[in-house]
């Protein structure tokens, strides 16, 4: 049965933290040097391949293994791709697909890449396999044009005044979002439904959670496939089942779960329930795992089962009525516009959070400091483009330059603030404060003396001897504030120096990983601005057009005959038929003892046919009308509330969804030369060779 997994891995780690020797893990992955025997995974490799390694490398081993001698140690060597494989594809169709993924994000192109393809028959199901691949490639964008050795390819990316570069490649940021993961994803299923497709195999595989996955299935109806998906996902059990011992516990628990399924289905017993409050995680990890065996396969019987009555049913119908259609439908302006607005939608709500998240970060960062480090950056911009203009302004230069280190300064007074304040537990700047208030204070009392004297000449000697007393109250304050700051300030050069220091790095560090942090999710936030800007465009565009617009059609056909779908959902067939003067027609429904109805063979253009109204004996065609109530349409499409109209089947409510997310996918990429529908009407109308060159064009982005 197919099945979906696909896991990103920045580099991978040990039980202790530690990364993975990046060469050891192309061995594992290769089955080479100490891993080519490696217990329980005999044969298990199948095919393994190795794309852009660089001249100085004398093998794919030999250029992972200088990865690791040469990378940063904090930076990663390698990302990887673990996916499944699907068992119903040939090795050589797996195959093509990961290189058709390769090529797909840019792998094969400007990234050296190694990546091998396991496959055996599963250790507890022989009838079972489990095919997958470990694709792990290096970040690094290599530059065809300008080859380096191994010395220089690793570091960071460099480049001298002129502007000319010196070492190292740049590194890609594209895989290290959340968003390309989630494109990748989808990306990797729809391959592997279009190639299912390609096989004639009625099979789907999705990239969403299984909750929504049963959310979609219940919506279609498939309430025994959706009921399957209510579960744990499967946990990876690593070694764990290879033990003989192991094997045996599952084989058993496999049978027995089987067995109480059997009962439940049969005596329409309530599911077992397990007491987990009272197991152990391993006892669970165990459970959740047989219970995946067991619905697995009981998922692929029910596949077989609906298989076998899809092909007796079509068998039956072709009997009957000849060759079935399926459901033909269109995609209208409105379904673009829905869609583009759910993704705006989303696109701000993912903002608001970049942005809660941006001011948690900087929660218990001084504000002060932040501006100071924005400022910072304004100023090294100011000094890089005076810099480079000819000739260099060397005034506005220097000036730049002072104020790029009184800058400097008042951010390390801050941080030295802060840390005497922690050493100090909030002592140090209690006696700043202190001491600012003393003199604000003191100030004040002269202003006061001032105006009292002016207001007030008479009573000179009475306001002098207030002002002196308050003088004096004011001036020990400040003094004694005064002291304690030079006694704290004493305090950091002596007894204190050594955990001062470590404080002080302890601030920068964490100050610094903050801002960096921060600088991510504002660029995250950044894009997510101009994604929203980008939609914004988009609608705007696509509301100069009419919501009733069609931009796709599918398998419409040309004329009218009993087997077309009224509104892409009820066969002619089904409605009241009346044969007048040798001519059939179908009566879709009534008005005022009138009939309203279409006539058989009628032309279908552009998914609609005229319609007529019988009275007696008597025919006339519908009056023409701006509304289009003329005419009948032979299409499933939403109507103008947005709200899906109620007879279409969850299966083509969920194909018309996919493709409206196909189309809406490709018009934000900019992959649609033109908004406009492309009709499949098969009519006898020869074709020149400039009109089929034109339609060929304008229904290219169709998938």
């Amino acid at each position: 049965m197919a099945h979906y997994s696909f896991t990103t891995i920045p580099h991978g780690r040990m039980k202790n933290g530690g990364k993975l020797n990046t060469g050891l893990h192309f061995d594992y992955i290769c089955r080479e040097n100490k891993y080519e025997h490696i217990r329980g995974r005999e044969e298990d490799l199948v095919y393994k391949a190795s794309g852009n390694m660089p001249a100085w490398a004398d093998s794919a081993a030999d250029f992972w293994q200088k990865v690791e001698q040469y990378r940063n140690p904090e930076g990663r060597g390698y990302r990887e791709y673990i996916i499944a494989l699907q068992a119903e594809f040939t090795l050589a169709e797996n195959q093509e697909l990961v290189e058709q993924f390769l090529a797909r994000t840019g792998i094969s192109e400007h990234h050296a890449f190694t990546y091998a393809i396991h496959d055996k028959e599963s250790a507890f199901d022989p009838a079972q396999r489990n095919p997958h691949v470990h694709l792990m490639f290096n970040e690094k964008i290599i530059e065809k044009d300008r080859p380096l050795g191994p010395e220089k390819y690793f570091k960071n990316y460099a480049r001298n005044r002129k502007g000319e570069p010196t070492q190292g490649y740049r590194t890609s940021q594209y895989f290290d979002q959340d968003s390309t993961t989630l494109e990748l994803r989808k990306m990797w299923a729809d391959m592997c439904n279009e190639k299912f497709r390609e096989k004639g195999l009625n099979l789907h595989i999705d990239h969403q959670t299984l909750k929504k996955q049963k959310t979609n299935l219940e919506a279609q109806g498939k309430f025994e496939e959706a009921k399957l998906l209510d579960r744990e996902p499967a946990p990876h059990m690593g070694n764990a089942y290879r033990n003989p011992k192991t094997i045996k516990k599952i084989r058993q628990m496999q049978l027995e779960v089987e067995q109480e399924l059997d009962n439940e289905i049969a005596e329409e017993l309530p599911a077992k329930e397990y007491d987990v409050e009272n197991m152990s995680k391993e006892e669970i990890k165990l459970v959740n795992f047989v219970q995946d065996i067991v619905l697995r396969k009981l998922a692929k019987e029910i596949q077989r089962e609906r298989d076998l009555l899809r092909r007796q049913d079509e068998e039956e119908w072709q009997a009957m009525y000849g060759e079935k259609e399926d459901n033909p439908y269109v995609i209208t302006v409105a379904d673009i516009q829905e869609k583009l607005q759910e993704k705006v939608n989303a696109a701000v709500q993912k903002s608001e959070e970049y942005k809660l998240q941006y001011k948690h970060l900087y929660k218990n960062v001084n504000p002060a400091f932040i501006k100071l480090r924005i400022e910072e950056g304004n100023i090294r911009k100011k000094i890089k483009i005076t810099g480079e203009k000819q000739p260099v302004d060397q005034n506005l230069l220097q000036e730049l330059t002072a104020n790029l280190k009184t800058n400097k300064n008042k951010q390390e007074t801050i941080i030295r603030d802060i840390t005497l304040d922690i050493v100090f537990q909030g002592e140090y700047n209690k006696a700043k404060r202190d001491y600012r208030n003393a003199k604000i204070a003191e100030q004040r009392n002269k202003d006061i003396w001032s105006k009292a004297v002016k207001e007030h000449p008479d009573n000179f000697d009475e306001i002098r001897e207030n002002y002196v007393q308050t003088w004096a109250q004011i001036k020990q304050e400040k003094e004694r504030a005064g002291k304690l700051i030079t006694h704290y300030k004493n305090a950091a050069e002596t007894t204190h120096k050594g955990v001062l220091e470590f404080t002080e790095k302890n601030i920068r560090e964490n100050i610094e990983s903050t801002i960096v942090k921060a600088n991510q999710i504002y660029r995250k936030n950044n894009q997510q601005k101009k994604m929203i800007e980008h939609y914004n465009d988009l609608l705007a565009k696509t509301r100069e057009l009419d919501n009733e617009t069609v931009i796709f059609a599918e398998k419409i056909p040309a004329t009218v005959t009993y087997r077309s779908r009224v509104e892409g959902v009820t066969q002619l067939k089904e409605y009241p038929k009346r044969v007048i003067r040798g001519d059939i027609y179908y009566v879709i429904r009534e008005e005022k003892g009138i009939q309203i109805a279409v006539k058989d063979n009628d032309i279908i253009v552009k998914g609609k046919a005229q319609l007529y109204q019988i009275q007696k004996d008597q025919i006339k065609l519908v009056p023409e009308s701006k509304d289009g109530r003329d005419k009948f349409k032979f299409y499933a499409a939403k109507e103008k509330t947005g709200k899906t109209h109620t007879q279409q089947p969850p299966q083509l409510k969920a194909d018309i969804d996919r493709k409206i997310e196909e189309i809406t996918d490709k018009l934000t990429k900019g992959d649609i030369p033109k908004l406009e529908a492309y009709w499949h009407n098969d009519t006898d109308e020869p074709i020149n060779e400039l009109k089929l060159a034109e339609n060929k064009m304008y229904s290219g982005w169709k998938l």
